[in-house]
């Protein structure tokens, strides 16, 4: 099997983004060291936080992503590839396909995750900072602002794409 870093970040930054990510999922291998993916995602400094996961922000090569975080165990295996990026739900479905919608209501935020067809890959997911409820008639997404409004979206726009590992 191809894994990803039998590709250059150079050949990735001339994808698209849906075959950017698209080569992504289909080659992630089964392990990743946190020491390669750094190396493969850039050649700046980095920082790291670790409140109970410790979590390595990077500045990627490829400038259509804000930052790559990294989120690892202390035996650097990572769990979690998360693109910090503009998004939205359109672009979404058009790379993943149709998502798996759930409100949460911890953070009052709602979740869209997408199933992967790698074994390595438990789920894609992004979450959208507002409790939205769908519309079927209108065709859009409805949420309630803070005067108690309903406000319409009809392309919801995302902040990050998630990737977790399969844990082994």
């Amino acid at each position: 099997m191809t894994t990803i870093f039998e590709h250059t970040n150079h050949e990735l930054n001339d994808l698209s983004l849906k075959e950017y990510f698209k080569l992504l999922i289909d080659t992630v291998p089964n392990v990743c060291n946190v020491e390669d993916l750094t190396h493969f995602f850039t050649d700046e400094p980095y920082s790291e936080t670790k409140p109970y996961l410790i979590r390595r922000k990077l500045n990627p090569k490829d400038k259509r992503f804000k930052n790559i975080e990294l989120v690892y165990d202390d035996r650097n295996k990572v769990s979690a590839i998360v693109w910090d990026i503009n998004i939205t739900l359109t672009q979404l479905k058009d790379i993943f396909g149709e998502p798996l919608i759930n409100n949460e209501p911890i953070s009052n935020s709602t979740s869209f995750a997408f199933p992967s067809t790698n074994k390595n890959i438990s789920i894609i997911k992004t979450r959208h900072r507002k409790w939205l409820t769908w519309e079927q008639e209108k065709n859009t997404f409805e949420y309630l602002n803070s005067n108690n409004q309903k406000v319409e979206l009809v392309d919801p726009d995302f902040s990050f794409i998630q990737i977790d590992l399969t844990k082994n």
